[in-house]
């Protein structure tokens, strides 16, 4: 049985716990069941259907054919063909109805809430939904800001009374953007706060945030160019708005 090269006849559900397992295919192995499905944002029944459609009759067994594979195979999730209409009606389906959603979102926007200054930054397709965050904060609730040119933009040049009254939300669909990686860095040491927008909550840039909103989308990609609706950070950013402007209107009627 071939895990990584098989596709079975599998359901939304069961497709995007398919592809998240190869894109962490490396993990998969030392987590538990609850785990996993933490991180998917699924439930365990979900991940027990899975794997008994691969014939195995648990997890455990599951992850000790993976372990296998992975060590004479090259993970690669091409052979998952991607239907973004399908990854779409999942994340509003089954993520965005998930406790560990809405709670990421109340604790960005109290995050955002507590300080003066709002920057977005993004790369790409990242940098155009950066500046639809720019546009539709100043439209709802804060004056917010862009960084055009990440790569060359130096918060610690900022002084430092500033830098601790900024929030600064990354928006990157992979998380793991060497321009931004490293731009993180310099921006972790000014003293902002960070909170970023992916697709993975277990990225390299997830990892470093102080506040992490996860659509858990799987990434769509051909060639170099990234693919991946950005339509769940559409409605993530409206959504972050919408809570941001409830949590100033409470402040300024208990003023």
């Amino acid at each position: 049985m071939q895990i990584m090269s098989e596709l079975q006849n599998l359901s939304s559900t069961e497709l995007y716990i398919y592809k998240y397992i190869l894109r962490h295919a490396d993990e998969i192995p030392e987590m538990t069941i609850g785990q996993l499905a933490r991180r998917a944002s699924t439930s365990t029944a979900s991940i027990l259907r899975l794997c008994r459609k691969y014939g195995f009759r648990g997890f455990t067994e599951f992850k000790y054919q993976l372990k296998k594979e992975i060590s004479s195979h090259a993970v690669n999730d091409s052979s998952a063909s991607s239907n973004p209409v399908r990854d779409i009606r999942y994340f509003f389906d089954e993520t965005i109805e998930t406790d560990g959603f809405r709670s990421s979102i109340h604790e960005a926007a109290e995050m955002i809430a507590e300080h003066n200054m709002l920057i977005f930054a993004g790369l790409g397709a990242s940098n155009i939904l950066a500046e639809y965050g720019v546009l539709f904060f100043n439209y709802l609730c804060r004056m917010a800001f862009r960084i055009e040119d990440i790569s060359n933009m130096n918060l610690g040049h900022f002084p430092s009374v500033l830098s601790s009254d900024i929030c600064l939300v990354i928006i990157s669909t992979s998380g793991e953007s060497t321009d931004i990686i490293s731009s993180v860095r310099n921006y972790r040491t000014s003293g902002c706060r960070m909170i970023t927008i992916t697709s993975d909550p277990s990225s390299s840039l997830a990892k470093a945030a102080d506040a992490v909103i996860a659509s858990n989308i799987p990434l769509i990609r051909e060639g170099n160019d990234n693919l991946t609706s950005q339509v769940p950070t559409c409605y993530i950013i409206e959504q972050l708005a919408a809570e941001v402007k409830e949590i100033l209107k409470k402040k300024n009627a208990n003023a």
